[in-house]
């Protein structure tokens, strides 16, 4: 906020549209800063304060009054003077703008009315699209799920191999057979998917 925005054409700190503060309402005190900086920060007041009476003013009505004490409660003093102090710059007029900022935003801050929050149950709309969102989410977890355990295989050498021919020529059901290698150190086994004899199977498997 520059100074021109701050203060209206007659001299009043601006507050709001309908709310501003009159120049005669605003006490101001300059003082020596503290701290560090040099001789010229010692010497000068530099440091400015201004004090506004909420109690005392004559801009507030009833409500707006209780609605400020009520929210500037520990920032008052008991004879409802609120102060706002700055000593940020060496200079004594930028001090002097800053502190008349602060006082405006937290009084601005206070005078906000905050909106009533009520109860409204939720459309169908927002029902469906959060039952969408769950199905979409389980689906979700259920593909993240580790595939169930493949079925069992058997390892069998020649011999089982002839032994299923056998049972193909003489006219016996047998399981449809899936031949793949087991693993690249079978070289001459193959693998099936077929109910076999137990003296047919490897050790491993049995």
């Amino acid at each position: 906020m520059t100074a021109s925005q701050l203060w209206t054409d007659d001299g009043r700190l601006f507050l709001t549209t309908r709310l501003s503060i009159p120049a005669d309402e605003l006490e101001i005190r300059a003082t020596r800063a503290g701290g560090p900086g040099g001789q010229h920060v010692n010497t000068s007041s530099t440091r400015v304060e201004v004090v506004w009476n909420v109690f005392t003013t004559s801009i507030l009505d009833d409500p707006t009054r209780e609605r400020l004490i009520a929210r500037l409660g520990g920032k008052l003093d008991s004879r409802g003077a609120l102060r706002l102090v700055a000593a940020d710059t060496r200079s004594q007029a930028r001090n002097r703008e800053l502190a008349f900022e602060r006082l405006a935003t937290l009084i601005r801050q206070s005078l906000v009315v905050p909106k009533v929050r009520r109860a409204t149950k939720p459309t169908r709309s927002s029902k469906e699209a959060r039952l969408d969102t769950k199905k979409r989410r389980s689906r979700t977890q259920r593909a993240r799920r580790a595939p169930p355990p493949a079925a069992p295989m058997a390892t069998i050498d020649r011999r089982a191999t002839r032994y299923c021919r056998g049972l193909l020529n003489e006219g016996r059901k047998v399981t449809p057979m899936v031949i793949v290698s087991r693993s690249a150190r079978v070289s001459r086994g193959v693998t099936i998917r077929s109910p076999l004899p137990s003296s047919m199977m490897s050790p491993s498997v049995r």
